[in-house]
């Protein structure tokens, strides 16, 4: 897969990337996104190196949480978002991103139907100086 540009419609262009996957292929996706969510970001997603240290720098529980919702939301081909706002071309050292990350995911499981899901997850990067 080719890497594409961390921006809102690089992602959407990901994510219509690997949603056209079988979904063997589609699941050891999401199984990379569980055991390394950052290195699998840097081997999809063009990134500068001051988003790479960023990314390196988030906290472990953050990129968990992340981790696991991105792929479940791969696993049953939710939609996933990035949108940012606010001034992304700030160096200044005062400058500060913040993420948020939403999910509107329900997994639903039965005897007969077995698990399902619904929702969406969506992430936002906020910058400020």
């Amino acid at each position: 897969m080719t890497q594409e540009p961390f921006t809102s419609a690089g992602v959407q262009q990901k994510i219509s990337d690997l949603y056209a996957l079988p979904d063997n292929q589609l699941n050891d996706e999401a199984a990379l996104v569980r055991a390394d969510f950052p290195t699998w970001l840097k081997d999809n997603f063009i990134l500068s190196n001051a988003q790479e240290t960023y990314l390196d720098n988030i906290d472990a529980q953050f990129i968990g949480s992340a981790a696991c919702d991105t792929a479940t939301a791969m696993e049953f081909r939710l939609p996933i978002t990035l949108t940012e706002t606010g001034s992304t071309s700030i160096t200044t050292a005062r400058a500060s991103k913040l993420i948020k990350k939403r999910k509107n995911i329900t997994m639903e499981y039965s005897e007969t139907g077995g698990v399902s899901a619904t929702g969406s997850l969506d992430f936002e990067i906020i910058y400020a100086s």
